[in-house]
Order: C-alpha cells, then sequence, then structure tokens
C-alpha cells in the first residue's frame, strides 16, 4: 500500500527558550498549537532559564501537553536551545524565540526545501515586526572580521517581495529549522557566546561542514524585537557582540585568510572603541598633554572593546579546539563559500566616515584576501517602466531580470519616477524623464548599461558610453526610435 503524505513527514520538535517571559509565553504557544502539523510527528518544548515570574506554573496550567525542559540559572540562547535540542525526540528540531508568533503552516514551509533538497540541512523564517508592517529578518549578511546583521531590517514590508527561496549564509536563531543530528554532531549553538552571533557561526560551519542553509519565504513569524534581550546592559551588549565576532572568524577561517583577517578585525575593534570613547584623539597625542585629562572618565562602552579582545585572549585555549574540529572536517573553501553568496561581506553600517576610512586603510595595506574585498562588476538596467505593487510588463521584466543578475554582479535598476518597492537583492533608483542629466551619476558609475530602446533618445549620455551598452528591444514599436544612430 503507497505511503501517504502524513506517514512520510519526518518528526519535527520545537523547541521554545524562555526567561521570565510569561507574558510572551501567551501569544506564543497558542500560535504553535493552532500549527498545521500532523500531531503525532509534532513535540513542544519549553526550555525555561530560571524564570521567577511565575512562566513555568502559567504552562503547567495553560498548556500541559507542552514538555518542559528546566535549568537552574540563566544559561543564555546557545547554551539553552542545545539542552533543548538533546531533550528532543524529532528528527528535525525547530527553535523559535518566546516573544514570537507563528503562521499555522510554520512547520511545513520550514521543512519544504530540506525535503527538495539533500543538501540543504537548515532553513530560515520570514520574520516580520509583530504587526506585520516591517521586516525583521529575510535573509543575513555579515562583514569580514565576523559582525552579522539582517537585510533591510525595519524597512516597510511589501507583501511579494520577499518571496524568493535562496541560499543565505545563516539563519536566523529566532525561527528556524535544522536536521537534529547535524546540529548535534557538529557542536549546536557554541555556548561560549552565551547570546548573539552564534546563529552566525553556525550557519558559516555548517556551509564550511559541506551543508547548505536557505530562506523559506512562506515559512513566516512575527517578531517583538528584542523583546527579551532588552534587560542586557548595551555595555554588556556591545562585549558580546565584538567578542563574538572574533570567535567566529578565529574558527571559521582557513588557516591562511585568518593571519590576516584576525589581526585587521582587532585594529577595528580599537577604532571603535576610540569612538565610543568620543575623545578628541589630535588633542590627546600633543606633547604637551593638554587635555589628557579628559581620558579621566572613559564611558562603558569605551571599554568594549578591550573586555573583548580580553575574553577572546582568556578563551584562546578552548577555542583552538573548536577551530581545529571545525578545519578538520572542513569540505568547502573559503573562496568557495563567498562566491556562493557574491558580496555578502558588507560594509558596516552602523560606523562613521572615520572608522570606514580606517577599514580601507587597512584592507588596502595589510594583504586581505582579494576574495574578502573585491569589487562586483556593476550593472545599470534602464527601464521605461514605473516600479510598484501593481506593475507588469517591462516593469516586472526588469525586475526578474535585476533579480537574477544579482546573484554575480552589483545591480541597479533604474526606473522613471519614484518607485515605491525595494529588494534585499539590488538597488532600486528613480530618474526624471524630463530631466536629461538625472542619469548620468547612475551611468557613470556603471561598468554596463542595459537600457530599454525606448528611453535613448531621451538621454544623450546613453549615445556616447565609454563602457558597453546592451539596447533591449523589447517592442517592434521602439525600433523607429533607434534612427537617431
Amino acid at each position: 500500500m503507497a505511503e501517504t503524505l502524513e506517514q512520510v513527514l519526518p518528526t519535527v520538535s520545537v523547541v521554545v527558550l524562555n526567561y521570565n517571559g510569561k507574558h510572551h509565553l501567551k501569544s506564543c504557544f497558542p500560535s504553535l498549537m493552532q500549527l498545521r502539523y500532523p500531531k503525532d510527528k509534532l513535540e513542544l518544548i519549553m526550555v525555561d532559564n530560571g524564570s521567577k515570574d511565575g512562566s513555568l506554573e502559567f504552562m503547567k496550567e495553560s498548556f500541559p501537553a507542552v514538555v518542559i525542559v528546566r535549568n537552574p540559572e540563566n544559561y543564555g540562547f546557545a547554551k539553552g536551545n542545545n539542552i533543548g535540542a538533546r531533550a528532543a525526540h524529532g528528527e528535525y528540531v525547530a527553535f523559535l524565540n518566546n516573544d514570537c508568533r507563528v503562521d499555522p503552516d510554520w512547520v511545513g514551509e520550514l521543512l519544504g526545501p530540506v525535503l527538495r533538497d539533500h543538501s540543504v540541512v537548515c532553513t530560515a523564517s520570514k520574520m516580520l515586526s509583530w504587526d506585520g508592517q516591517r521586516v525583521d529578518f529575510v535573509g543575513s549578511k555579515m562583514n569580514f572580521y565576523g559582525c552579522g546583521f539582517h537585510l533591510d531590517f525595519g524597512a516597510p514590508y511589501v507583501d511579494g517581495l520577499y518571496g524568493e527561496e535562496k541560499r543565505v549564509p545563516s539563519a536566523c536563531g529566532g525561527a528556524m529549522l535544522i536536521d537534529r543530528k547535524v546540529f548535534l554532531d557538529c557542536g549546536g549553538f557554541d555556548e561560549d557566546y552565551f547570546a548573539y552571533f552564534e546563529d552566525l557561526d553556525l550557519g558559516w560551519r555548517l556551509w564550511v561542514l559541506g551543508y547548505s542553509v536557505v530562506f523559506a519565504p512562506k515559512a513566516i513569524a512575527y517578531h517583538k524585537h528584542h523583546g527579551t534581550s532588552g534587560i542586557i546592559p548595551e555595555h554588556r551588549l556591545r562585549v558580546i557582540f565584538q567578542r563574538n565576532s572574533l570567535y567566529t572568524i578565529f574558527k571559521n577561517y582557513e588557516q591562511e585568510n585568518l593571519q590576516k583577517v584576525l589581526p585587521l578585525a582587532l585594529l577595528l575593534l580599537a577604532k571603535w572603541g576610540l569612538h565610543d570613547i568620543q575623545i578628541d584623539v589630535g588633542e590627546f597625542s600633543r606633547p604637551d598633554g593638554a587635555k589628557g585629562d579628559t581620558m579621566n572618565s572613559v564611558p562603558k562602552l569605551g571599554l568594549a572593546c578591550l573586555l573583548a579582545m580580553d575574553e577572546f585572549a582568556s578563551n584562546l585555549p578552548r577555542l583552538q579546539e573548536k577551530r581545529q574540529w571545525v578545519q578538520e572536517h572542513r569540505r568547502r573553501s573559503d573562496s568557495e563559500i563567498f562566491r556562493i553568496f557574491g558580496r555578502w561581506i558588507e560594509t558596516p553600517v552602523l560606523h562613521t566616515p572615520s572608522f570606514l576610512a580606517t577599514q580601507d586603510t587597512l584592507v588596502r595595506n595589510l594583504e586581505v584576501p582579494e576574495f574578502l574585498h573585491q569589487r562586483r562588476r556593476s550593472i545599470l538596467l534602464i527601464t521605461h517602466d514605473v516600479i510598484s505593487e501593481n506593475m507588469a510588463g517591462p516593469g516586472m521584466r526588469y525586475w526578474e531580470i535585476a533579480r537574477v543578475l544579482s546573484k554575480e554582479f552589483a545591480v541597479t535598476l533604474a526606473a522613471p519616477g519614484q518607485p515605491r518597492l525595494s529588494s534585499p537583492d539590488f538597488e532600486v533608483r528613480g530618474y526624471r524623464r524630463s530631466e536629461a542629466d538625472s542619469l548620468t551619476p547612475l551611468v557613470r558609475e556603471a561598468d554596463v548599461v542595459f537600457a530599454f530602446a525606448f528611453v535613448l533618445h531621451e538621454f544623450p549620455i546613453l549615445q556616447n558610453l565609454e563602457q558597453p551598452l546592451i539596447v533591449d528591444i523589447y517592442d517592434p514599436f521602439t525600433l523607429e526610435h533607434l534612427e537617431i544612430f
């Protein structure tokens, strides 16, 4: 007898980590109870990190079917979730923040890419703000010294814009699914991180080991951003961020690349610390010592980089053991991984012009591996059609061309007026058809220009290009406009 779909579906354990989050549990678990997934193949687990707000009593009374794992104290995100994964019985484990709620098809949609491609062992949810109006997670990026961030975080969410299933460097640990055996075999979340960037480290490790991580756009979770972590002081968060970024690059880079990147990362941390101290370095370094006494009062944020470096140095023996395991099991080179994602090594978005200038100086003078900073060739696409939620015809066609080309090139899509859509994969810019020079800045920055034939007669700069020009004759009607050539 042929097996039914429900019979072949894998078992899944959903692990929700909680620390004094009773107020979040009241919306999180009702959404999990409504999941459209066979109940006999679904296990719900709450791991409690020593809560004292009545969370345990609330769960026992309101959701008695949920498995409760009690930790005596707050072990942090990494260790708490690892404990949950070890206690789980499912073939796959899904991690969900307690300040999230999910759509009924969340688990099934997370499993889709895994079941279609055996190289995929981990999937990421689309995460939106609690009201669904803004982007929380639609993909991840990082810079070359290990700081991760979310694509388009906080941008207005446009339904259907982030609908493509795609490979990503890492999933957000707040709403993801992973093969439980692979997760445990490769060490799970690194418990030395406590919290933050442990998901980035895990994703990078999975790619090194030969696996794939995929964004599942129909697996939707709604998140109260920093609903739990807001209790951690800002200066301690800064230490954790900076220390964990050092942990990540130390474990995952190949030796040749680590030797070049680590010194640069340490120097940039020092630069970051000087910015947080907010002193005038020029005055402080004057021979007469003028205004040097401003250092008598150093803000806690200014010391974060020093504490991060100190904790990194103190933990090197243990980190070295972890690094050795990762490198011994390596199946992909750094350059291969970075080629998969194109320019997923991004310029930091939180830094000053002074910081970025220092970064550029270090990159140019310290022989950073070329694949970490090489510029992708840029393509400018120019359409005469409006880019909007209801676009069709040429507008939709150019949008799809931009999406495909962005996998290999830095793409800018130029359209008349003020485009009302944005994309995580390419830049969308407007131009004014009434002003012949409005395209000039974009054209000068491009290596290749791809233009709809209809616009050529409107912009003189397109008639005398130094770079290659590809003319798109989409409609025979536009041939008459090419007479000027």
